[in-house]
């Protein structure tokens, strides 16, 4: 194990307490794996990752412990913990990649970033985004107090006209669901917005575990992420942007950041979290004071990974520039809706 690790989750605020028990399980899995160092280099870590799965159905089944790992207690609990280490670990040597990424492409990305955010525009257009994660986190609390309104409020929060983070088809589906079976969206927004210091990937994989398969499909991954991460701004919209995949692959590939080789969309989801940090952070050593959240960062990547954009700097059709502003939605000028009838 690297032993840049532990620092490295010091400077991403986690608690020593917990840095301190995520590199004593790192240390077990390397007992039982190998070097993960060794790992990452041959696939990423995808193959550790692919035996610490353990689904509901497993549980159900009463399925044995997949790992070569020593659970006690519940497999799926146990499992996820270690999971939850493997990502961190990915995402700790792929932040080392990222170092050594195109210079002059985040130069030039950063640069666009900084004048958008310079002449206000980013803030006009992106601060919808705060207005939708008010009105989740409305829902969420109503949910948590046990109030009946929470399910019109969550409706109201999805379908909200401004909503351009989740395909208006895709919207009416998960109002259908909660308009048919309350009690499942209520367990399962019970867990992905409970309080405690479970992971962002662990969320978004109990959510994506708990959605009936007929509402997108499994196969419809990005239309799964969409809506779980819009309801991840429940908690915290700053800590837990909206993720749409095409654009931050977009964005990845352009800036020659490693592309996510996740096994589940929780692992996607961190990814993400991750690339967005590394924009912080890239931002920071060059003297450009925003992106400062996260948020920020993902507001950048929506607007300059629009397909049909075109900014100084970046003119090529790899879609990191802002919108041309011909149309308007709701008043945000770069976000238009590039769906519907």
């Amino acid at each position: 194990m690297n032993p840049g690790f532990r620092n490295w989750l010091l400077d991403q605020g986690h608690q020593l307490a917990s840095v301190s028990t995520r590199c004593s399980s790192a240390k077990r899995l390397e007992n039982a794996y190998g070097d993960l160092d060794s790992l990452y280099d041959q696939d990423e870590l995808s193959g550790v990752l692919g035996e610490l799965q353990y689904s509901m159905e497993d549980e159900r089944r009463g399925s044995p412990n997949p790992s070569k790992i020593r659970i006690v207690g519940k497999y799926r609990e146990g499992l996820a913990n270690y999971r939850h280490v493997v990502e961190l670990y990915r995402g700790f040597r792929a932040s080392s990649r990222a170092l050594k990424s195109n210079s002059d492409a985040w130069d030039q990305y950063l640069g666009a970033a900084a004048r958008l955010f310079e002449d206000g525009s980013l803030d006009r257009d992106e601060g919808y985004k705060a207005d939708l994660a008010a009105a989740v986190s409305a829902a969420r609390q109503a949910l948590r107090e046990g109030s009946d309104n929470w399910r019109d409020l969550l409706k109201n929060a999805v379908k909200d006209g401004r909503n351009n983070l989740i395909d208006w088809r895709d919207q009416e589906k998960f109002v259908r669901w909660v308009d048919e079976e309350a009690d499942d969206v209520r367990q399962t927004l019970g867990v992905m917005w409970a309080d405690g210091d479970a992971s962002s990937g662990s969320r978004i994989r109990e959510f994506d575990e708990r959605l009936p398969t007929e509402l997108f499909g499994k196969r419809a991954k990005s239309t799964r992420l969409d809506c779980g991460s819009y309801l991840m701004m429940g908690l915290d919209a700053e800590q837990y942007p909206p993720v749409r995949l095409t654009r931050f692959k977009r964005t990845y590939e352009r800036l020659g950041y490693p592309a996510a080789s996740a096994v589940d969309l929780g692992s996607e989801y961190e990814h993400a979290l991750l690339f967005l940090d590394e924009a912080i952070e890239q931002a920071t050593t060059r003297g450009i004071n925003r992106p400062r959240t996260r948020l920020d960062a993902q507001s950048v990547v929506w607007s300059l990974s629009h397909p049909q954009s075109s900014v100084d700097g970046l003119e090529d059709d790899g879609g990191l520039a802002p919108p041309k502003r011909a149309a308007k939605h709701a008043g945000h000028g770069l976000n238009t809706i590039l769906y519907g009838p």
